[in-house]
Formats: C-alpha cells, structure tokens, sequence
C-alpha cells in the first residue's frame, strides 16, 4: 500500500506542475512599433555543416532588421568538411557585415567555446545564438527578439524550436516531443522558474554573458551551453528570462533520421542532468522519471495482483491523461494537428524511453559529430 501511496503523490505533484505550465506558457507580447537602433551579432557555431549552412545564412540574411545594426558571425568549431569555404560564399553572397572565425588552430573545441570566442570579438549588444542546421520560420524572428529584449529589459531570450517538415514515425515521434518541450520551457519562464531553453534559438545582453564569466565552471561539459547559462543568468539576474512563444518565433532544424543518432542526442540532453545544480530543474526531473517509471512498473504489478491494479490504473490513467492533453496542446498551438495521428504511439513508448534515456545519461558517455561527449 506504501508504494501506492507513493506513486499516488508523485502522479499528483506531476499533474499540478504540468498543468501550471500550461496554464503560463502564454504571456510575451511584443509591440508591433518596428523603431529599433539595437546594435545585434547573430552568432551561428558550426562544425561539420556544409549541407546546411548556407540556407541558415539565407534566412538569416532575409530578416527583416536594419542591415547597419546587423551582424552575422560564423565561428567553425574545427570542421572536417567545407563548412567555412560554405559560410564564407554565403556570406559574401548576402551582401550582409559578416565575420568567418575557426577554432582550427587553437586549443579550444566545442560549441561553448565557439560561443564565447565569437562574444568576445562581436560588436553587438544584443547577441542571438542559431546553430548551423536550423533556420529562422519567419522574417520578423530577429526583429521580434530586439523588441522584447527592448521592452522587457530580459537579459536572456529563448524561442520554440520545432523540426523541418519529414515524414514518417520517428520524425512525428521527435517533432512531438520537441513541441511539449517548447510548451514546458515558456511555462516555467512564465512561472518565474525557468527550466530549460534551447540554444539553437536564444539570444542574450553580451554585457550580461561576460559579467556571468560565459561557461567558466562548466567548459568541461561538452552540452548545456543553453541550459547553463539560463541557470546562471537567472542567478545573476533573477526575473530578467523571457521566453516568446508564438508561431512567428520558431526555429526549424533537422530531426535525426535514425534511432541511433535520436538516442545519442537524447542521452546528450540527458547528461546535462548530472552537472545541473538548479533545485527545480532537478525536482521536475525527478517527477518526470518517477511519474513515467510508475506507468512502465504498472502492468507488472497489475499481473501479479489484481487488488494491487484496481488502484495502480487510476493512477496511471491520470499520468496518461494530462500527458496527452499536454502534447494536444503544444501540436495545436505550433500548428502542428498533422502530427497528432503519432500521440497513441508517443503514449506507449515515452515512458519507457524516458525512464531509459534518464538512466542512460548518468552512465553513457554520447558521440556528437566525431567527438564523445
């Protein structure tokens, strides 16, 4: 009866905090006055992205921002293919003030330290972080950005990311994902209580990066470069996070297309856990293992007594229940119902993944791009 207890209470705290997510996800508005002089360096680090690097310098060169007030840099992160000869053409293309940078002949490596390279050397106040593979949905994206940083005085920024159109189970099972997460990040902003946030759409007071020290006491970690510093702008900033959740803010990348790449990146995510000493992003972690543990656990206990499953089930079914309200909710905000037809099959499966991906990054060291991380 204990443990019924137990699984009871943590479906109950999961439930009141998904629902409070849900309920403050919606909150940033910007003017629609386009009067802006905010000097900005779009900041986009790069290894190993040839394919992809010159349609995210295109869209980026599209927005709709004063060209003068306007930088784009590209800082390439030790690359193995044509990613610089790639970014140069594009921007030379674009017409755009640019800057091309490597980390080829230093002793620095990672996607940290090509940010805090590239902030040291950009002459932006305002700088917007996009990773090579993603791309910018709307034309008014940057321009959104420096409204709301001008208005609310936020020292860091963060937008929904969602993944480039595909087909298929594992792109909708991916895509779905990703949508609550987007929903999860802009509730807890909205509580006062960020989370998370991705660094393929962020954007930040470059004063306020250096003042922090950047990533100084997490270099080490080879991920996290959105999550650590939120952490630590929070600290240093207490109320001055602000997340734009709408449509117009997205971010498009590339969902992996096989189950192994999928799980590397997932236990990537999953190793920011073990180095994040933010008290409320571990509670939420922990109730989300917990929560998604109790329903893999339940058909077991189920089976061997039936008294036990009378009241497991309940418990269970609540679990399911705010779940799928939650990911109908995010897939229909992003304008995404086409995805929706994949939910029965996220239901079965996330629990089980969840528990799995969570165990696996406190033990399994990932690959990312040639590197373990």
């Amino acid at each position: 009866m204990g443990c019924l207890v137990i699984c009871a209470f943590i479906t109950i705290l999961y439930t009141w905090n998904i629902v409070r997510f849900m309920l403050n996800a919606f909150g940033q508005v910007v003017s629609t006055n386009k009067a802006s002089q905010t000097k900005v360096t779009v900041l986009v680090a790069a290894r190993n992205e040839e394919t992809n690097i010159a349609r995210c310098i295109a869209a980026l060169g599209a927005q709709d921002y004063p060209a003068t007030l306007l930088e784009i840099m590209v800082v390439d992160d030790a690359s193995e293919d044509n990613t610089v000869e790639c970014a140069r053409k594009a921007l030379e293309e674009g017409g755009k003030n640019h800057n091309v940078m490597e980390l080829k002949n230093t002793s620095l490596r990672g996607k940290k330290a090509a940010i805090e390279y590239g902030v040291d050397r950009a002459w932006g106040e305002l700088v917007v972080c996009m990773d090579a593979d993603s791309f910018p949905d709307s034309s008014d994206w940057l321009m959104n950005y420096v409204l709301a940083y001008e208005q609310s005085g936020a020292v860091l920024l963060a937008g929904p990311v969602a993944f480039d159109k595909g087909t298929g189970l594992l792109h909708t099972l991916q895509q779905l994902e990703l949508l609550t997460l987007n929903l999860v990040s802009a509730g807890a902003v909205g509580l006062k209580r960020p989370l998370m946030c991705s660094g393929t759409n962020m954007a930040f007071n470059r004063e306020a990066f250096l003042k922090c020290g950047g990533y100084e006491g997490n270099r080490e970690v080879a991920s996290g470069d959105d999550i650590f510093l939120l952490n630590k702008l929070w600290l240093m900033y207490p109320g001055k996070i602000s997340y734009l959740n709408n449509r117009n803010q997205l971010v498009l990348t590339h969902a992996h297309e096989g189950l192994k790449a999928i799980l590397q990146q997932r236990l990537r995510w999953a190793g920011k856990f073990r180095n994040n000493k933010n008290a409320f992003n571990f509670y939420i972690g922990l109730l989300t293992f917990f929560s998604a543990f109790t329903v893999v656990v339940a058909p077991f206990f189920a089976h061997n007594s039936s008294q036990l499953g009378k009241y497991l089930w309940p418990i269970v079914g609540v679990k399911i229940f705010i779940d799928i309200l939650l990911l109908i909710l995010a897939a229909v905000f992003y304008g995404q119902r086409r995805i929706l037809w994949g939910l029965p099959v996220f239901i079965i499966i996330n629990p089980l993944y969840v528990c799995l991906t969570a165990l696996g990054g406190l033990f399994v060291q990932p690959i990312w791009k040639g590197r373990k991380v």
